[in-house]
């Protein structure tokens, strides 16, 4: 089932007609849909922030909201429209904020949320794990890099 010529997105993997993946596929496309306003509110914010200084993005002027919303879906409709197969692009990204916000950032705020100091052995234990996940953040990004340039050096763009 798995192995050499197992398809990059698990789904591919198994057979049209499997019901059970046929019900995933439909739980999958409801979870990304619905997780979409969310995020998008919350690039919105973010945007707003850091270029009008206001959370409320809903109070600004139509042009100024106008600028939010090219912003927000700007790069990923770029992304889209100039790469032929964008998941290798994306998987740099996800390479990156996967291993800083599962194996780097846990230990940090473990030793900011309980307020470790240098005296104390979990200070230096999550310091410790922190930085492996840095390391395993870098491997990583520094992977899913190299596959990138691979699937773009072998389609023509």
């Amino acid at each position: 089932m798995f192995g050499q010529t197992s398809q990059p997105l698990i789904l591919n993997n198994f057979e049209d007609s499997d019901l059970l993946f046929i019900i995933i596929r439909i739980a999958c496309f409801i979870v990304l849909v619905a997780t979409y306003p969310i995020v998008g509110l919350t690039l919105l914010t973010n945007w707003s922030t850091l270029i009008y200084k206001t959370e409320e993005h809903l109070e600004l002027p139509w042009t100024k909201r106008g600028v939010l919303y090219i912003l927000e879906n700007g790069l990923p409709l770029l992304l889209g429209i100039f790469l032929p197969n964008v998941r290798p692009a994306l998987s740099i990204g996800g390479a990156f904020g996967g291993g800083i916000t599962n194996f780097f950032l846990p230990p940090l705020m473990y030793i900011f949320v309980y307020q470790k100091t240098k005296k104390d052995v979990m200070f230096w234990v999550m310091a410790f794990f922190s930085g492996l996940g840095l390391v395993f953040a870098g491997i990583s990004t520094y992977e899913s890099v190299i596959d990138a340039i691979n699937a773009f050096k072998s389609q023509s763009i």
